[in-house]
């Protein structure tokens, strides 16, 4: 817990830092990310996020809290499968492509769909 007070203190100081002098640049980043969350991370989050953005991209899922209007968000990072199950529905067979020093061979290609409930499916959802 300590190392937990430590971090918020610091990102205090450092904001009030950037308040007291303009002149200097901000950092490019905004976000706050937690990579590799558990489901159990995330759940904790949604909680106390309550409302957040989620987000689901090919093979990984975000949920993210805007700050500040949008100018600051925390984030957790996970592969989909944390969340979503991932089934198989269908396959298709793929011809060998041949690129200037690259040859990807032929094979099957599963069609996959992502069966997702909500985080917090027993509360009402988030």
């Amino acid at each position: 817990m300590e190392k937990r007070k430590q971090y918020i203190q610091g990102l205090r100081e450092m904001a009030d830092f950037l308040e007291s002098h303009p002149e200097v640049i901000c950092p490019c980043t905004n976000e706050l990310t937690i990579f590799g969350a558990s489901k159990e991370q995330i759940e904790i989050g949604a909680r106390a996020f309550g409302k957040a953005d989620k987000v689901y991209l090919s093979e990984h899922f975000q949920l993210r809290k805007p700050f500040g209007m949008g100018a600051w968000h925390i984030e957790f990072w996970s592969p989909r499968e944390v969340v979503c199950e991932r089934v198989v529905v269908d396959t298709e067979e793929v011809d060998e492509q041949v690129f200037p020093e690259q040859v990807i061979p032929a094979h099957t290609k599963e069609i996959v769909e992502w069966r997702c409930s909500p985080i917090l499916a027993t509360e009402g959802g988030s």
